[in-house]
C-alpha cells in the first residue's frame, strides 16, 4: 500500500492518507504561508513610528569683508505621536496575524472536508464498477446457455438478442463510469495537493472506508450553540476585530505629532551656540477622514461577512445533522425492504425459466431493476459514509479550534 506521492504511475491511497495530504494544497496552504511572512516581518517592527530627522546646514557669510567665514548648523530632532502610533501599528499586526492564524485553520478544515469527500466518491465508484463486472459475468453466463439453448431450439435469436442487449448495456454503464473515475480521481489528486496529471487519473483507493462513531442526535444537535467556535466562524470574526485595530491605527497617523531635539550652530566668529528644539505638529484640515472612513467602512464590512459566515457554518451543521439521519434510513429501506424483495423476484423467475415456466424477458427485466437498486444502495453507502464523516469533522473542529484571541 503505497502513499501517493506526485509524479507516481499507479498508486493507492488510503482515506487517512489522503485527508493527512489535503495540507499540501495550495487552498490549505495560502494563508499558513502568508501568516509565515507577516510573522517574520513583524519581528522588526519600530517602537516610535515616527521618523528621526538630522538636518546639516553648511554656509558662509559674504559680508561684511571683516566677517566673512563658514556658518554651520546641526539639529538631530525625534518626533513622538501623541496618539501612540507605534503601540496601534503593533496591535493592528498582532490582530491580523490572529486573523491569519484562524483563517489558516478554517482553510485546513475546508481542505480536509475536501479530500474526504473525494475519497469517499472515489471508492463509490470503485464498488460500482465492481458491481458493474459481477453482474456483466452473470450476464456472459446467460449469453453462453442462450445461444447453446437457441441452438437446440429451446430458445429463439430473439432471446440471444436480448441478453446480448443487457451486456451492451453493462458496457456503456462501464464507460460512464470511467469517466466519472477520471474525474473523481483528478478532484482527488487536487484536493491533496497535485496537479491533477495523468498519474493522478490512476488513483485508487486502499484500506477501509472511514466509519466515525458519532454520538447521539441529540448530543450532536447541541452542539449547535458552539458553532462560534467553528474555524470557518472565527476566521472572518477576528479579521473584523482586524479591522476595528486599523481604524485606531488609521487616527492614530493623523494625531498631534510632538518633536523634541537639539540644535548646533557655529557662526563666522567662530563661535558655538547650543539650542534645545521643542515642536507640535498637527494636521488642521481633516485630512485624517478619508483613512478613517475608509478603515471604518472595512470595520462594517468584515463584521457583515462575519455574521454570513456564522449563519452559512450554522446552515451547514445543521444540513449535516440532517444528511446523517436522512442517509442511514435510505440506505436502510435499500437494504431491508428493496433489495431483498427484488432478489427474491428475479430467484422466482430464473426458477420459472429453468422449468418452462418463465421467459428471457421477465428474468432480464427483473435483473435490470436489482442492477439498479444496488447501484443506488452503493450510492447511499457512499452518501452516508460522508455524511458522517462530515459530521464528525465538524464536531472536531468545534472541540478542537477555539477563538484564537
Amino acid at each position: 500500500m503505497a502513499l501517493w506521492t506526485p509524479g507516481a504511475a499507479v498508486a493507492q491511497v488510503t482515506f487517512d492518507e489522503a485527508v493527512g495530504l489535503s495540507a499540501r494544497s495550495p487552498a490549505a496552504q495560502r494563508a499558513r504561508r502568508v501568516l509565515d511572512v507577516r510573522r517574520a516581518g513583524d519581528v522588526d517592527m519600530g517602537g516610535t513610528a515616527q521618523a528621526t530627522t538630522v538636518t546639516l546646514m553648511p554656509g558662509a557669510l559674504l559680508t561684511p569683508d571683516a566677517q566673512r567665514g563658514l556658518e554651520l548648523q546641526l539639529s538631530v530632532t525625534q518626533g513622538w505621536n501623541l496618539a501612540d502610533l507605534g503601540g496601534a501599528r503593533r496591535r493592528a499586526a498582532g490582530e491580523e496575524r490572529r486573523a491569519l492564524a484562524a483563517r489558516a485553520r478554517a482553510e485546513a478544515l475546508i481542505a480536509r472536508l475536501e479530500a474526504a469527500r473525494r475519497w469517499i466518491e472515489l471508492r463509490t465508484v470503485e464498488e460500482l464498477e465492481r458491481l458493474l463486472v459481477e453482474h456483466a459475468s452473470v450476464a456472459q453466463g446467460w449469453l453462453e446457455a442462450t445461444t447453446r439453448a437457441a441452438e437446440v431450439g429451446v430458445l429463439t435469436s430473439s432471446d440471444v438478442a436480448e441478453v446480448e442487449v443487457v451486456l451492451a448495456e453493462l458496457r456503456q454503464r462501464r464507460l460512464q463510469l470511467e469517466g466519472e473515475r477520471v474525474e473523481v480521481s483528478a478532484r482527488l489528486a487536487s484536493a491533496m495537493g497535485a496537479a491533477p496529471d495523468e498519474a493522478a487519473l490512476t488513483l485508487t483507493t486502499a484500506g477501509r472506508s472511514p466509519a466515525p462513531l458519532l454520538p447521539d442526535e441529540e448530543v450532536m444537535r447541541a452542539r449547535l450553540a458552539a458553532i462560534d467556535r467553528d474555524p470557518r466562524v472565527v476566521a472572518p470574526r477576528l479579521a473584523a476585530a482586524a479591522a476595528r485595530a486599523r481604524v485606531v491605527e488609521a487616527a492614530a497617523e493623523h494625531a498631534p505629532v510632538f518633536q523634541l531635539g537639539t540644535q548646533l550652530e557655529r557662526s563666522a566668529a567662530d563661535s558655538w551656540v547650543l539650542f534645545g528644539v521643542a515642536g507640535i505638529s498637527f494636521e488642521a484640515f481633516g485630512q485624517e477622514r478619508r483613512a478613517s472612513s475608509s478603515a471604518s467602512a472595512d470595520v462594517e464590512g468584515a463584521e457583515v461577512d462575519a455574521e454570513v459566515e456564522r449563519r452559512r457554518a450554522a446552515a451547514d451543521f445543521t444540513t449535516a445533522l440532517h444528511e446523517v439521519e436522512h442517509t442511514r434510513r435510505q440506505l436502510e429501506v435499500l437494504r431491508e425492504r428493496l433489495l431483498p424483495t427484488l432478489a427474491a423476484v428475479v430467484a422466482r423467475r430464473e426458477r420459472s425459466l429453468v422449468l418452462g415456466e418463465g421467459t428471457i424477458f421477465a428474468v432480464i427485466e427483473g435483473r435490470r431493476r436489482l442492477l439498479s437498486a444496488r447501484e443506488l444502495a452503493v450510492r447511499a453507502e457512499g452518501a452516508r459514509t460522508w455524511a458522517e464523516v462530515r459530521m464528525w469533522t465538524l464536531l472536531s473542529a468545534l472541540d478542537g479550534a477555539g477563538d484564537a484571541r
